[in-house]
């Protein structure tokens, strides 16, 4: 589970929150960044926001799992609902420069790691010209390349994240 604790919460106290969706709104709201002001662009970031919540984080979470025989049959319906997620993401990425809309925001930021090593969930980001625009786009952001090596010097077994 997601959790963090603002030490600058609401009335300057502590405050503990979890979840990644709920995180990242919390966060936007508070920074007034990566969240549109006007209600109609800022609902549509949310939706895709929850997207990737509800459906293309747990379903890629399953994928990622190909490798164990118990799942049998299941495994095949988790592929295919995988495919078909990904499909809606480049349908929606070939009318807009972000999932969003046309700034980037924290759907994005929810997405792009569930997008990373497509293989290993037996995605070929090929099939899907317009998701692969857009994560070549997102994973040239300084703020993700510098994300990126944080999590690279991490897994290597650096424990300092600086």
């Amino acid at each position: 589970m997601r959790a963090i604790i603002d030490r600058d919460g609401p009335g300057g106290g502590d405050y503990s929150l979890f979840e990644s969706g709920a995180i990242l709104m919390y966060l936007a709201d508070k920074t007034g960044q990566l969240l549109p002001a006007d209600p109609a662009a800022r609902s549509t970031a949310i939706q895709w926001l929850m997207l990737q919540v509800g459906d293309v984080g747990p379903m890629k979470h399953f994928v990622a799992r190909r490798d164990q025989p118990r799942m049998g049959a299941a495994l095949d319906n988790f592929v295919e609902d995988a495919n078909r997620l990904m499909e809606v993401l480049d349908q929606r990425l070939a009318e807009s420069l972000y999932l969003g809309g046309s700034d980037f925001t924290i759907a994005d930021i929810a997405t792009y790691p569930w997008c990373q090593n497509p293989e290993k969930r037996g995605i070929r980001h090929e099939d899907y010209p317009n998701l692969k625009r857009w994560f070549d786009q997102v994973s040239s952001q300084p703020a993700v390349v510098k994300a990126d090596g944080i999590a690279n010097r991490l897994r290597a077994g650096s424990l300092s994240a600086g």
